[in-house]
């Protein structure tokens, strides 16, 4: 995603580095996804009209462990809104 904003010019190349360093630093914990979990993904990606499943079982991934979901896809978060799907937040 970083890569994405600086391409964009969303983002500044030293500051993107700065967030990119700092991420570094955050105690992450790998969570399995499941075949219920990406069943309800493909299901998400139907639903929303996406081409892929990879946002959208992130989101089911939020869902199950009631956790926020950020993401910087326009069309998803979009679609998802339309949706009103819940705990969902754009990130440009």
């Amino acid at each position: 995603m970083l890569r994405k904003l600086v391409a964009r010019g969303s983002i500044a190349p030293n500051d993107a580095e700065g967030v990119f360093e700092s991420l570094l630093g955050v105690e992450a914990r790998v969570v399995g996804s499941g075949r219920e979990t990406v069943r309800r993904g493909m299901e998400l990606a139907t639903r929303l009209g996406q081409s892929d499943t990879f946002d959208s079982t992130g989101y089911a991934i939020a869902e199950r462990l009631g956790a926020e979901f950020w993401v910087s896809d326009r069309r998803f978060a979009n679609a998802a809104a339309t949706a009103r799907l819940p705990n969902i937040r754009f990130i440009p």
